[in-house]
């Protein structure tokens, strides 16, 4: 098939020419001849995009709608990381799919006791049912890690929910031992940074990607000595 009439994204700007489809991609007509032509009557044709933080593919009844409004947008791929494990089969099965948008899921991130994000999804637990407290989430919507002999278990686990990557929570690692058991950072807390290394040498021993959430400088630079594959929330969620 042969893509004529319209305006190709490049490095250095759009460039209206003829396209055909070469080991997945789109090259430059080569001269062959085509078994069939396809006017695309001036389009502007971009790389797809894709969506690298949103949480709202999980519900079973609201992701087709969602994955619909993202094709519409130009948006094909979109990465959820972090999920409510007991509801992301229900989302999952209505995407990776040829008429909807790929998706992967990490489950519930790796935090601290107190950390975000508990008090998150206690605010939001009567979206889920009844109001309860963000604990009753635990092995669910988060994991709690406080020592590095829980971490094997803890990935070992999410792997076995059927997480993608993993998400851990990096939230002000230069005042974690002051803050760790401070009621007045509930919720704005993460994970002992001194932890992170071994969370990462586990998921990679795996073959999964890490993800972190950070806030401050001090918890880009743990992540990053810890050998994390992405950061998320730079430059923060509740940075000061």
């Amino acid at each position: 098939v042969r893509y004529d009439n319209a305006l190709w994204w490049t490095p250095d700007g759009f460039q209206p020419g003829t396209r055909i489809v070469a080991a997945g991609r789109f090259v430059a007509d080569p001269g062959r001849p085509a078994t069939r032509a396809v006017d695309l009557g001036g389009a502007w044709i971009t790389p797809p995009f894709a969506e690298a933080h949103n949480h709202n593919l999980e519900d079973a009844a609201y992701a087709r709608a969602v994955s619909d409004a993202y094709l519409a947008a130009g948006i094909l791929y979109v990465k959820n990381p972090n999920s409510r494990a007991r509801a992301t089969p229900g989302g999952r099965a209505l995407v990776n799919r040829p008429d909807t948008v790929d998706a992967v899921f990490s489950m519930g991130g790796i935090t601290a006791p107190g950390g975000h994000p508990i008090r998150l999804y206690g605010m939001l637990s009567g979206y889920y049912g009844a109001a309860r407290p963000g604990e009753s989430f635990e092995g669910d919507a988060f994991n709690l890690v406080t020592s590095a002999g829980q971490i094997d278990g803890v990935v070992a686990a999410l792997q076995a929910q059927g997480a993608d990557f993993l998400k851990i929570y990096l939230l002000g690692s230069e005042h974690h031992d002051a803050r760790a058991d401070d009621a007045a950072f509930y919720g704005l807390k993460g994970l002992d940074p001194t932890l992170a290394p071994a969370i990462v040498a586990a998921a990679h021993a795996r073959g999964l990607r890490v993800s972190a959430h950070i806030e401050t400088a001090e918890d880009f630079r743990v992540a990053v000595a810890a050998g994390v594959d992405e950061i998320n929330h730079l430059p923060g969620y509740a940075w000061e």
